[in-house]
């Protein structure tokens, strides 16, 4: 096993933990004060945080190949897109948003070497 793929199996143990936190404790994600209006937005907020990152933590680990490791890497670079679109459309730029970002993004490439 050389360092790159213990990079790979990292960045994958990472994704299942995020997938994991997403889904059973919403308000603890990335540090932010997620407070969903209703139980309909807690279920869409566990569903798609925890269910991708879930998923494709689960795929890391059952089809190690690098085309997998690129596809997660993929979904951590157009979330980390999409974050920051929706950071400067609604002003909300901050550090933690900052910090999630550049931690999304050494996942990233880790995942595409």
């Amino acid at each position: 096993m050389n360092l790159i793929s213990l990079f790979h199996i990292y960045a994958v143990v990472i994704t299942l933990k995020n997938g994991l936190f997403s889904t059973l404790k919403i308000r603890s994600n990335y540090k932010i004060k997620v407070d969903p209006a209703n139980s309909r937005a807690k279920t869409e907020i566990r569903s798609i945080w925890g269910g991708v990152y879930l998923g494709l933590g689960i795929a890391g680990l059952i089809f190690p190949f690098p085309e997998v490791y690129k596809m997660i890497g993929i979904m951590y670079i157009v979330s980390n897109l999409t974050r920051g679109i929706s950071l400067c459309l609604t002003k909300s730029i901050d550090r933690s948003g900052l910090q999630s970002m550049s931690y999304e993004m050494i996942l990233a490439v880790f995942l595409f070497l």
